[in-house]
């Protein structure tokens, strides 16, 4: 008997090392990223446009100057480089789908280490408990592919530890270190960035009245030089923030901000109790394991409040409050932000912001939740919750995961048909709402020019490049007088035809009424040179270049015709080579229609 309970001990001295939680820790974290291992593709809404946008940087870092005229590196230092940096580093040496995998795996096991590294900062009692962020490192925005927003939330959490660390005793290496981080965040995510400020600020004040109200002694001005270093360190990100938000402003005057809607208090309740927010495909599949979750996590809360009690009755030794303290914080941070979530508007200036003040709570509350100290058998029903909920998202999602995958992998065809150093449109006839950026994989992994990426305006670190692009037409039509818009180019640049019209929905567009119009003004100027094996996707390419050389010299052969588009061109204020251009897309119409 007595060597049973000396095995026991040492299994038990064994699992509470701190080494042993980690490396548990970090194996639940690879187990948790199971999807990237299984499918080639990640499907999400804006997954596509990152890949490409990254592809992007890199060809402007080589010196494409091609791309060079469409594309430029924005010159305000704006708030989602992170992302950008990592997905175009991994994608200038490996392909664009290795590259997402890289990334997203870097988020997927990142968060969950750094988690547990913010979580010990507070209390080091605190193990095995940093799992309770599994869940929710999946949560919508990750399927929506919003890179920026997720990739910040583990510089997020390395900054708070670090800041809960050595704020107490930050020499001048902690304060260099802690601007570098405050940095980091701010280059990750604006909106997150304020997050942080809030957790960080938030904490000094709080800190400041708590030692009021516990000492009658001086006590200002160690919390005056720890407020003054903090804002110090703080001062860099602060005005490239500032830089930021005036350039926003800017580019949003004439846009009207006042369109506040609000969701219902039965709307937003039963988003809340159902953890809408972590569904990735469907509500209808997902929902019954989300709201297991969130039901558990209430029982988790109520024993954390007894255990709490407890432990402040037992142990309520001085060297105990500051622990104390920063529990009460975390509490007083989720509270905050959950009455934020039913009182905020859905829609101020933006929109979903609902849902992304929920994730913001669920961050914050599971942080709260793991800086408890908790008895082992409460480890266990906490490891088992978080695996079986996510055994059985697993087996929901993958099948969503799979068809996807096919379709992606099928779309992904329709790079082969093009040339490098083109142009190309997609016309997106497959309409479900986490394929609307689809297009933007055909360009992921060639210097193409997706003239309808919708990531590219003065707000995002890559930009249009309004001053040289030349003007891009789909045949004789600019963007304004079809049925889906691109970027048009430099008021003063040259007519461009655009060389691809790429398809998603190849199906539709060849037999739904619905695309009949913009079919036919297409298939005037292009010619099919491909289709994806599943005819997901279809490439259109411009078939007028000799026509268009024929019917240039044929104009100059004649001695009074180049002097009637001459004074055209003048007389609509163009240029000669565009008045030419369009003259000849017009006689190609004439020709078709007769």
């Amino acid at each position: 008997m007595v060597q049973m309970k000396s095995k026991s001990e040492k299994i038990l001295s064994f699992i509470q090392q701190e080494k042993v939680e980690f490396f548990f820790i970090l194996l639940l974290a690879v187990v948790n990223a199971a999807y990237l291992f299984l499918f080639k593709y990640t499907p999400s809404l804006d997954g596509a446009q990152h890949l490409y946008n990254s592809n992007v940087i890199g060809q402007i870092l080589e010196g494409n100057e091609f791309i060079r005229n469409f594309f430029t590196i924005n010159e305000v230092p704006v708030g989602y480089w992170t992302a950008h940096a990592i997905l175009s580093g991994f994608n200038l040496v490996f392909p664009a789908w290795i590259a997402d995998k890289l990334f997203l795996l870097i988020y997927l096991i990142a968060t969950p280490l750094l988690f547990r590294y913010m979580i010990r900062a507070f209390n080091q009692d605190s193990l095995y408990t940093s799992i309770l962020i599994l869940p929710v490192v999946y949560n919508g925005y990750y399927f929506m592919g919003y890179y920026a927003f997720i990739m910040a939330w583990p510089a997020v959490f390395l900054l708070i530890g670090y800041f809960f660390r050595h704020i107490n005793n930050m020499r001048p290496k902690h304060w260099l270190v802690l601007s570098l981080l405050f940095l980091l965040v701010y280059f990750s995510h604006m909106i997150v960035f304020a997050f942080a400020i809030a957790v960080v600020i938030g904490w000094l004040i709080f800190d400041l009245i708590s030692g009021w109200l516990k000492t009658s002694k001086p006590f200002l001005k160690p919390h005056l030089i720890k407020i003054g270093k903090t804002l110090i360190a703080l001062l860099p990100a602060l005005i490239l923030a500032a830089v930021y938000v005036s350039h926003v402003f800017k580019l949003n005057e004439g846009t009207r901000l006042d369109n506040v809607v609000s969701k219902s208090f039965t709307e937003l309740w039963q988003t809340f109790t159902n953890l809408s927010v972590l569904v990735g495909f469907t509500h209808e599949k997902e929902g019954p394991w989300n709201v297991f979750l969130f039901w558990g996590l209430v029982v988790l809360l109520f024993i954390a409040f007894v255990y709490a009690i407890r432990n402040r009755v037992r142990r309520n030794a001085s060297k105990e409050k500051t622990g104390q303290n920063k529990t009460l914080f975390w509490g007083l941070i989720s509270l905050v932000i959950l009455v934020f979530y039913f009182v905020f508007p859905n829609t101020f200036g933006t929109g979903n912001v609902s849902n992304r003040i929920l994730v913001f709570f669920l961050f914050s509350f599971v942080a709260f939740l793991a800086i408890q100290t908790y008895p082992g058998w409460l480890r266990i029903l906490l490891i088992a919750l978080v695996t079986v909920y996510s055994i059985g998202m697993y087996n929901v999602r993958k099948h969503p995961f799979r068809k996807q995958n096919k379709i992606i992998a099928d779309f992904m065809q329709t790079q082969h048909f093009m040339k490098p150093n083109s142009t190309y449109i997609t016309l997106r006839c497959h309409e479900v709402w986490n394929n609307l950026h689809y297009g933007c994989y055909a360009g992921s992994e060639k210097p193409l020019v997706c003239l309808n990426s919708p990531q590219n305006l003065g707000h995002f670190p890559v930009v249009w490049n309004y001053d040289e692009a030349p003007k891009s037409y789909l045949g004789i039509y600019p963007p304004h007088e079809i049925e889906t818009m691109w970027f048009p180019g430099s008021e003063h640049g040259k007519i461009r035809p655009i060389d691809y019209v790429v398809i998603y929905g190849h199906y539709n567009f060849l037999n739904n009424e619905k695309y009949s119009n913009i079919k036919q003004k297409t298939l005037k100027f292009y010619e099919l040179v491909g289709k994806t094996k599943e005819n997901h996707g279809a490439v259109y390419k411009f078939s007028l270049e000799d026509y268009i050389q024929e019917q240039t010299e044929l104009i100059n052969s004649h001695d009074e015709w180049p002097d009637k588009i001459r004074a055209k061109a003048l007389q609509r204020g163009i240029s000669l080579e565009d008045m030419y251009y369009l003259d000849i897309m017009y006689m190609h119409l004439q020709t078709q229609n007769q």
